[in-house]
């Protein structure tokens, strides 16, 4: 009998055993990590991990806003070569347009072109490119982004002789020309300037010998 008994209370135990975990009322899954006192902020397992989104994903998945990279600078040129005005775009929309100006004149607006001169012509990079580069390309050229509202400037400085020559006296220009004086015209005065890159200097003579700002004085 004792022995029955044992044999009994044995199997019975074993299958409470077996049955008990079954009755959780709540799946493994589904507890709650927290513990009391625990003030950890624990990850959602059913949540993307916060790390794993990009810091410029703004959308959540979606690309990043465009953004124009290229600075302002000077480019320098020769006369009669190529040369190339960068516009630099970073994730371009469809929505996005590209104009260039030289100084208040539109040249080009998307891939519309503005300009009559054959030696300017727009890249599919956006860069605006002048072939032949005349004394009279050297100029402030703006590149402007919409609808972000962002512009680059660009100064071109051609290289070459000086340009432009004036000698004046007065409201008159006399360069290459003669200028008559009369005896009683004791003092005079004359401007030179010229244009060109680098800056010209200016210098003066008469009858071949340099004058200086000694002389001038006289």
């Amino acid at each position: 009998m004792c022995q029955d008994r044992v044999i009994k209370l044995l199997i019975f135990g074993f299958i409470v055993g077996l049955v008990l975990p079954e009755s959780s009322p709540h799946p493994a899954s589904s507890i709650s990590k927290e513990r009391p006192g625990d003030d950890y902020d624990y990850d959602d397992e059913d949540e993307p991990s916060r790390e794993a989104r990009p810091e410029n994903d703004i959308n959540g998945g979606g690309p990043s806003r465009t953004q124009l990279l290229t600075k302002n600078h000077t480019v320098e040129a020769e006369l009669d070569a190529t040369v190339t005005l960068p516009c630099r775009i970073q994730n371009p929309e469809p929505n996005t347009i590209i104009m260039w100006y030289n100084m208040s004149s539109l040249l080009f607006m998307r891939n519309n072109s503005f300009t009559q001169d054959p030696r300017v012509s727009l890249e599919q990079d956006n860069a605006v490119r002048i072939q032949n580069v005349l004394a009279s390309d050297d100029s402030i050229y703006k590149c402007t982004v919409l609808p972000i509202k962002k512009s680059v400037f660009i100064t071109l400085k051609v290289k070459g002789p000086p340009y432009n020559i004036r000698i004046t006296h007065g409201n008159k220009n006399y360069a290459n020309q003669e200028l008559e004086l009369q005896e009683r015209d004791r003092k005079f005065i004359l401007h030179c300037e010229a244009s060109g890159y680098p800056t010209p200097a200016v210098t003066w003579s008469f009858r071949g010998k340099h004058l200086t700002e000694d002389y001038a004085k006289h």
